[in-house]
């Protein structure tokens, strides 16, 4: 999604009722939290949320020991950075616990208008995520299937908000181009054409394993958790991770293939 409207002020009024509503009808959405001492935040709308990435992303660390690891997402649909600060949740999330890493996430951010939008807000945010002693990661999406083609803008756009704030990017989107011109492809899309697959999920929470805990893909066992997808299928899509984490250095202050 573009950046969204700005909304009245009796609804930032009533967000945080509501984000505590949506927690309660509907276990994707709100507020998740898990208990442990490794801490991340993932603040973004349904494509952190689908597929419960926050939660994917958390049992496959535990596959590889990591136990004490605590995840919590703040993610609403359809909203950009700029509603999440507006709400106020995210601050008073940063104020209330202490974080290792804020995954940060909105649309797929392509057209110019709104890169500037992204990169704004996450220069907005990242005072804030430091202060709470985090590092920002850009949790980078994919466009829609039908606009594909964008997808070298909205790796840019990701890449220039992560390089203006000297955070982390994590090229999940990438990885869906890489899946994509894999041979056979593998389309990592749902049926709606916009969210990703349980797979394409994987690919994600890969990334972002690699990106935060360094956990190397090609060490994770060859199953996605809740999925019967079989093990060859497993290694080609780490095998993809791979190309899109090895594509696109962490940080900004390294040089760009």
């Amino acid at each position: 999604p573009q950046p969204m409207r700005r909304r009245s002020l009796w609804t930032f009024l009533l967000a945080p009722l509501l984000v505590s509503c949506l927690a309660a009808l509907d276990p994707q959405a709100g507020v998740v939290r898990v208990p442990g001492t490794h801490n991340v935040l993932f603040v973004g709308n349904s494509h952190t949320y689908t597929n419960d990435l926050p939660g994917m992303y958390r049992s496959l660390a535990r596959t590889m020991g990591d136990t004490a690891l605590r995840v919590a997402s703040l993610a609403q649909p359809n909203y950009a950075l700029e509603d999440h600060w507006l709400v106020g949740t995210v601050q008073r999330s940063l104020a209330g616990s202490r974080w290792e890493f804020v995954v940060l996430q909105q649309g797929s951010s392509a057209l110019l208008t709104s890169q500037q939008h992204l990169l704004s807000w996450t220069e907005t945010f990242a005072p804030a995520i430091r202060e709470a002693g985090a590092e920002p990661v850009l949790y980078q999406i994919w466009p829609v299937e039908s606009r594909r083609g964008d997808a070298p803008a909205t790796l840019t756009s990701y890449w220039n908000a992560a390089e203006a704030v000297d955070g982390i990017l994590a090229p999940a989107g990438d990885a869906f181009t890489a899946a994509l011109a894999a041979e056979p492809p593998i389309n990592p899309y749902s049926s709606d054409g916009n969210h990703a697959t349980r797979e394409g999920t994987y690919l994600a929470a890969v990334v972002l394993l690699k990106r935060t805990l360094g956990i190397e893909p090609e060490s994770l066992p060859p199953r996605i958790p809740g999925s019967s997808v079989d093990s060859l299928r497993v290694r080609r899509l780490q095998a993809i991770a791979r190309i899109a984490i090895d594509r696109s250095p962490a940080r900004p202050t390294e040089p760009r293939d």
